[in-house]
């Protein structure tokens, strides 16, 4: 029989898809900032400001809750590693966000 994944192991699966996810938006924001401005689907850039408010309020929110400077548990793990990299890009790409 299977074990089911430990709660560190859901709470880490969670924090990666929510880093993967702002990433793929991020990839999504640049592409449509290549097309024509005339052809640039304005709605993108809107939506993507409310998901980057979204992430740093449930962010802002973990951390407090969390209390140890990382995401999950109380030490570094590849959860912090994930959302590190997307914020790195977010900051690259679109520092006006921060």
């Amino acid at each position: 029989p299977l074990n089911p994944p430990s709660e560190f192991k859901l709470e880490a699966f969670y924090w990666s898809a929510i880093a993967t996810g702002l990433c793929d938006k991020l990839v999504e924001l640049f592409l449509e900032t290549l097309r024509p401005k005339e052809s640039q689907d304005s709605e993108v850039k809107e939506e993507f400001k409310q998901i980057v408010l979204r992430v740093f309020l449930i962010l802002e929110n973990q951390l407090k809750k969390n209390n140890t400077g990382w995401l999950v548990g109380s030490a570094l793990s590849q959860v912090d590693l994930d959302m590190g990299t997307a914020l790195a890009y977010l900051s690259l790409r679109y520092a006006q966000f921060w």
